[in-house]
């Protein structure tokens, strides 16, 4: 597992969009400079970025097992907290609620959601700074499930 934390996979994700220097990476990331460039550093000698003319890009040369480690699933699951994390305590569009469907009700929110990642990837080719993107995300359990989880 490569342990990629969230500020890691920001750099990834602006490095995929497009190749860039490290002064135009520092411009566009807007974290400080010494994180960037430490960041940028480790993912160098992680060999996920790679550098040329003194340009950054994703490392063309990545093996499928590298790849996969880089989207293990308890890697993506710590993103994912820390995304969430973020949002509940920066109070910003958050909700949580708690609510009983009937079946049917449960059919009509699944088609619901289905509209809405449709949505989504017909608006996922648009060329602009990762820093802008939203970070959109839904899920549900029911309580048993939530407790289950809890006491293991």
């Amino acid at each position: 597992m490569f342990d990629l934390t969230l500020i890691e996979r920001y750099v990834i994700d602006t490095v995929s969009k497009k190749q860039r220097s490290l002064e135009s990476l520092k411009k566009v990331l807007c974290i400080k400079d010494s994180i960037a460039s430490n960041i940028i550093k480790s993912l160098v000698e992680k060999n996920i970025i790679a550098i040329k003319d003194n340009k950054y890009y994703i490392n063309n040369n990545l093996s499928k097992e590298q790849i996969n480690l880089i989207n293990d699933e308890d890697n993506l699951k710590v993103e994912y907290s820390h995304i969430i994390k973020s949002s509940i305590y920066n109070k910003k569009n958050f909700n949580l609620i708690k609510f009983q469907l009937e079946e049917k009700d449960k059919e009509i929110f699944q088609a619901m959601l289905k509209n809405i990642e449709m949505f989504i990837q017909n608006n996922k080719a648009l060329s602009h700074d990762v820093k802008d993107d939203e970070i959109f995300y839904w899920g549900s359990i029911n309580y048993k499930e939530a407790i289950d989880y809890y006491l293991t």
